[in-house]
């Protein structure tokens, strides 16, 4: 969704939801599914931008100018993406006015939820999963 095609909108809320994955992003989506809401947009072109930036293969300038387009391609009211923790600092940066929603779950059951989504998908992994998943559980995810 462009911006460009709906000249009128405006944004009557501007909140971004920024938690770990597994953590309750989705839930937090289905409250605020009134407003434009996101959950996890564009989650692989933003796992690799990010994944990109830790390996020193772009700036974060770039990855500054990549979460500037993805806000305007969609411009959301709400968006709830568990990987907003790599760059709330662009988010704020950018977005001083927006309000932010951070999701924080027990340590028990979210590490129960990570290995069951990750045995359930089992050898079915995406190719950039492994690396991105470094970036967030250590190097031991990768392995």
């Amino acid at each position: 969704m462009s911006t460009e095609a709906y000249p009128d909108w405006t944004r009557r809320i501007q909140v971004y939801c920024v938690g770990l994955p597994k953590s309750g992003t989705t839930s937090i989506a289905g409250i605020f599914g009134r407003y434009r809401t996101g959950h996890e947009i564009q989650f692989q072109d933003t796992a690799l931008a990010i994944s990109n930036l830790h390996r020193g293969l772009s700036s974060r300038q770039q990855l500054r100018d990549y979460i500037a387009e993805r806000d305007r391609r969609h411009f959301l009211e709400m968006d709830s993406c568990s990987l907003s923790s790599f760059y709330i600092d662009i988010l704020v940066s950018e977005f001083p006015d927006a309000r932010y929603v951070v999701t924080i779950r027990d340590a028990y059951s979210w590490l129960e939820s990570m290995l069951n989504m990750t045995l359930n998908l089992g050898s079915n992994l995406p190719e950039w999963v492994p690396g991105f998943g470094s970036h967030v559980l250590g190097s031991a995810f990768s392995t």
